[in-house]
C-alpha cells in the first residue's frame, strides 16, 4: 500500500544539528581555503594536525563527502520502495546528502509515528 507521504522534517535532537554544523564547517575548510578564518581557523588548525596534514583532512573531507552521497542513493530507494512523493522523496536525499545517516533516522522517526497513528507497525 502506497504512503499519504512523509515529508522530510529534521531529526529531534541536538545531535543532528551538530552533524550538519559538523559536516559543513569540516568541508569548509579542507576545500574552500578563504574560509579559514576566525574560529574555523582554529578547526583547521585542529583538523590538520589530526589528521596529518591538509592532505589527510581532505582526504576525510572527501571521503565523508562520497559517504554522504552514496547513502542519499541508498535513501532515494528507500523512499521509491515506500511510494512516497517525488518532493518528499527530494527532501530526504537533500537531507542525507547534509547529515548522511542522521536522515535516516529522521524518515523512520516520521514512519513509526505515522504507524502509531494508524495503528499499524512499520
Amino acid at each position: 500500500m502506497p504512503h499519504v507521504g512523509c515529508p522530510p522534517t529534521w531529526p529531534r535532537g541536538p545531535l543532528f544539528v551538530l552533524m550538519l554544523g559538523g559536516f559543513m564547517a569540516g568541508s569548509a575548510i579542507a576545500f574552500y581555503p578563504p574560509s579559514r578564518v576566525g574560529p574555523l581557523e582554529w578547526l583547521f588548525q585542529f583538523g590538520t594536525t589530526l589528521f596529518r596534514g591538509e592532505f589527510g583532512l581532505k582526504l576525510v573531507m572527501g571521503l565523508a563527502n562520497a559517504a554522504h552521497a552514496v547513502e542519499s542513493l541508498f535513501m532515494i530507494k528507500k523512499c521509491r520502495e515506500l511510494r512516497l512523493p517525488a518532493t518528499h522523496t527530494l527532501g530526504w536525499w537533500g537531507m542525507t546528502l547534509l547529515i548522511g545517516y542522521g536522515a535516516f533516522v529522521g524518515l523512520n522517526q516520521q514512519l513509526s509515528k505515522q504507524a502509531k497513528k494508524s495503528g499499524k507497525a512499520h
